[in-house]
């Protein structure tokens, strides 16, 4: 079982890796390539997720100055629903590991997916 979950993290993570406008790679530690165990698997996702929700945070920040009171309003409710929205998803997704030992790891890798893909989407619009 880890890994396949361990191969799932992996390329979760590197899944944006070749977009041009993607959020800098977040790359991995060389004790999170090797871990192998659920304990050093469930730690490594989890920092990958906090550092994929730091670069989001950072490019919201860099985001709301550029914009109108009325986008910024709006992007403030959109950020608010999405947050509601990735948090949902990756509960599903987890929920294939309900009660196993994967599902933090699982968690955890979605929110570091799905957040990187948030992060590239707002990219897109500093960009415009």
């Amino acid at each position: 079982m880890n890994w396949r979950l361990l191969t799932i993290i992996i390329a979760s993570i590197s899944l944006f890796g070749g977009q041009s406008i993607a959020a800098p790679p977040l790359t991995l530690s060389i004790n999170c390539v090797k871990a192998t165990n659920t304990v050093e698997i469930n730690e490594c996702t989890a920092r990958e997720a906090k550092a994929a929700d730091r670069q989001l945070n950072q490019t919201y920040q860099k985001l709301r100055p550029k914009l109108s009171t009325k986008q910024r309003q709006r992007l403030t409710q959109a950020q608010s629903e999405w947050i509601k929205f990735r948090d949902r998803t990756c509960e599903y997704e987890a929920g294939e590991w309900e009660g196993g030992t994967g599902a933090s790891a699982a968690y955890s890798a979605c929110i570091s997916r799905v957040t990187q893909q948030r992060t590239v989407d707002l990219q897109r619009y500093l960009t415009k």
